[in-house]
This record gives C-alpha cells, sequence and structure tokens, in this order.
C-alpha cells in the first residue's frame, strides 16, 4: 500500500518522526504509566513528506518512551517504499539513545547509509 502511494506522489526523501503517546484506558489489565494512570503507549513513525503513518508498535503504558527505538526504527526503514532515497529522523529526548545514534551516525542501513 505504501509503495503505492509513493509512485502517486513521489517523495524520494523520507522524514521520520518518531514518538510515543499515553492513551489512557480502564482496561483492568493494563499497566500504569509514569504519569500514575493505566495506558497504553504506543509508538509511531510519521512519514512527514506523504502525511501518514508508516509504522506503529503498540506498547504497555509502563515501557519506558526511549525502550527499542532502534528496533522500531529499523522496522520503520523496512516499510519504505524502493524509490526512497534518503531518510531523516525526527524525534523527541526519548530517542537520545546510544544505538540508534550510533546506528544513523556510522550509516549502518545497506541501503540509505549516511550523507
Amino acid at each position: 500500500m505504501i509503495a503505492g502511494l509513493n509512485t502517486v506522489n513521489i517523495e524520494a526523501t523520507a522524514t521520520l518522526d518518531m514518538d510515543a503517546t499515553l492513551a489512557q484506558t480502564m482496561k483492568e489489565t493494563a499497566s500504569h504509566c509514569y504519569k500514575g494512570f493505566k495506558a497504553f503507549q504506543p509508538f509511531t513513525t510519521w512519514w512527514f513528506e506523504q502525511g501518514i503513518v508508516l509504522h506503529t508498535k503498540f506498547r504497555d503504558g509502563n515501557v519506558p518512551a526511549g525502550y527499542e527505538q532502534l528496533r522500531v526504527f529499523k522496522e520503520a526503514l523496512d516499510c519504505l517504499p524502493s524509490n526512497v532515497e534518503k531518510v531523516r529522523i525526527r524525534s523527541d529526548t526519548a530517542a537520545y539513545q546510544h544505538d540508534l545514534l550510533r546506528y544513523c551516525e556510522k550509516g549502518d542501513n545497506k541501503r540509505y547509509g549516511t550523507e
């Protein structure tokens, strides 16, 4: 579906905005978040240029916002269509994760590398 989208409004660059959001719930089995209420904390990757959610990971409310951001970023990269040539990442301070920053700095992704 996303590959088809990028044939109509072609974007060679994907700015990926990654963020976790607390979603309060009354579900009995939900965990309490850092703000003290029961919640889930989906981690969503938004593709700015196309204006769509590229990838989302459903998570419990007690998961730290920075948890496994590199893994989620790699999964999001795999969702991009083949005609995307350049990727940028935007996030808040939760993305200050050494493994994610090293991955981006070194250009460890075979498809995108670094600039």
